[in-house]
């Protein structure tokens, strides 16, 4: 659409397999290879004290779009001024805490016995499970 933008914050641990694959990778476009997946209304929200994993398996049922079409160049400057902040202040500490014993409890908790979060549970206790430096 013509005039607004879609943005979505995806958040992974590159151990992680892409669902189309066997052997981890350190990015992928695909949103559905991401257990978190951040929408603008989100960003907002997020818990400082208390994140935690929400499924959106079967793809994102929902989408934000942002309307700039009829804003003025300063206002957009300052809204994707008020997004970077809250990127930094609040999205990047949260998923600083997000360590794979977090992300991996919080989807044994809050999951719907999706596939994809079977195969992520396995990915995080096999890298839990392995010694690290």
């Amino acid at each position: 659409m013509p005039g607004c933008a879609t943005l979505i914050i995806c958040f992974r641990h590159t151990f992680l397999r892409p669902i189309n694959g066997e052997e981890p990778v350190e990015f992928t476009l695909e949103s559905s290879d991401y257990p978190f997946k951040l929408l603008f209304r989100s960003f907002g929200r997020i818990a400082l004290r208390r994140p935690s994993y929400r499924p959106v398996n079967l793809g994102l049922r929902e989408v934000d779009r942002y309307r700039f079409e009829d804003k003025t160049p300063a206002r957009v400057r300052r809204d994707l001024t008020r997004l970077t902040n809250k990127l930094l202040g609040r999205v990047l500490p949260w998923s600083s805490r997000m360590t794979p014993a977090v992300v991996a409890r919080q989807i044994r908790q809050n999951g719907e016995g999706a596939w994809c979060e079977k195969r992520w549970l396995k990915d995080y206790q096999a890298h839990i499970a392995r010694p690290h430096d």
